[in-house]
């Protein structure tokens, strides 16, 4: 990696580069499994969850696969020695997604996840700083967060970077509020998740949800519902995301309305169960969730088996999750969908609304996360 082009110096002499994972550069593909490794690894740790070999290799095969990007933290103090190899300090993993601005319009974005600068790479770095040079004031997760808006700004249809985040983070928080960040507070903001779709969607009055064209945003691991009577608006943009600690394909919702939702919870209920129905049918028909290693198959029992065999059958696929309740638990006519988030920002009403449908607060390691995006351009979009 020596094209002057990608790197960004900084004061002191320090030059840095984020560069997009190329699975044809040998050198990347020599780093890419050791930083993904540490990262996920890494925030894992933080956090308190648990880091999955299976799940990691599940990760590196969604990205060759093309469902994961990962861009790479570049570091060199010296960018005119071509012999001089770059340091990769961490990395971030990514896929492309949408959202909706103010007015319901959809645009395309990026999420941003396990985002890491790894300590034996820093070392190395201080290490071979040259007597004349200095590390920049600002942290370098800071200046790294820097170049790579600087750099999705020069794409036109990523408007929105989306991401998580674990509010006690003072580091993160810090550099994403100093690019400008909107970050979600739980008065009225949260990242929710389903464990499983609920399964009494269709228990309420069914509405009409549209499956959209969306356009220059659209990818096949993306789409967008809409459910609209003249007077309600309720629209999701949903992609396909990753659980990476994990290792299991997830889908993410953020949902858009025009300010008149439903004062009767019912019938806001209904609304929701019908989208939520919508978003289920047309993950299952684009199969999200088919690998073999990403989710776990219902009970396959005969009709006619004995009692031994249905408790043994129960037994080996559930384990100790033979008792849920009626909007968690698994059915023997539906496919399992893989573990949904939901991502609401400065909206309580819908907050509320998808926590009656059987959402609830997403934690990772005992942490609350909330919700944040950068804005990075504003104007007229593709309109829905």
């Amino acid at each position: 990696m020596t094209d002057f082009e990608h790197w960004h110096e900084q004061p002191g002499g320090l030059h840095l580069a984020v560069v997009p994972f190329n699975k044809d550069n040998p050198d990347h593909r020599e780093a890419v499994a050791n930083v993904m490794h540490a990262s996920i690894q890494t925030i894992a740790q933080v956090h308190g969850a648990s880091f999955s070999e299976r799940g990691f290799r599940n990760n590196m095969r969604a990205l060759y696969r093309g469902d994961l990007e990962v861009d790479l933290y570049l570091a060199k103090w010296e960018v005119c020695q071509p012999k001089s190899k770059p340091i990769y300090l961490g990395a971030a993993i990514k896929w492309k997604t949408a959202g909706f601005d103010e007015m319901g319009n959809i645009h395309g974005g990026i999420y941003d996840e396990d985002i890491c600068i790894h300590k034996p790479q820093l070392r190395q770095l201080i290490k071979l700083k040259p007597r004349d040079k200095a590390f920049p004031k600002r942290s370098l997760a800071e200046c790294f967060d820097q170049i790579k808006l600087q750099d999705l700004l020069q794409q036109d249809d990523l408007w929105y970077r989306f991401g998580e985040i674990d509010p006690d983070n003072t580091t993160m928080m810090r550099s994403l509020l100093q690019n400008d960040a909107l970050i979600g507070t739980p008065q009225d903001s949260a990242v929710l998740e389903f464990k499983r779709f609920p399964n009494n969607l269709l228990d309420t009055i069914p509405m009409d949800v549209e499956i959209m064209d969306m356009g220059r945003a659209s990818t096949p691991n993306i789409f967008a519902t809409r459910l609209s009577d003249g007077i309600i608006d309720i629209r999701f943009a949903v992609t396909k995301g990753q659980a990476t600690a994990a290792g299991k394909p997830r889908p993410d919702m953020r949902p858009w309305h025009n300010g008149n939702l439903p004062e009767d919870p019912a019938i806001l209920h209904a609304a929701l169960a019908s989208s939520m129905n919508a978003i289920q049918n047309k993950i299952l028909d684009s199969e999200w969730g088919s690998q073999s290693e990403a989710i776990a198959s219902n009970p396959i029992i005969p009709l006619r088996a004995l009692r031994p065999e249905v408790l043994r059958d129960l037994c080996t696929s559930c384990a100790s999750d033979l008792v849920a309740s009626p909007e968690t638990r698994g059915s023997t006519f539906i496919p399992p969908i893989p573990e949904a988030h939901v991502f609401v920002i400065k909206d309580k009403p819908m907050l509320d609304g998808l926590k009656a449908i059987g959402a609830q607060n997403r934690t990772f390691g005992g942490k609350l996360m909330m919700p944040g995006v950068n804005e990075i351009r504003s104007r007229q979009g593709l309109i829905l």
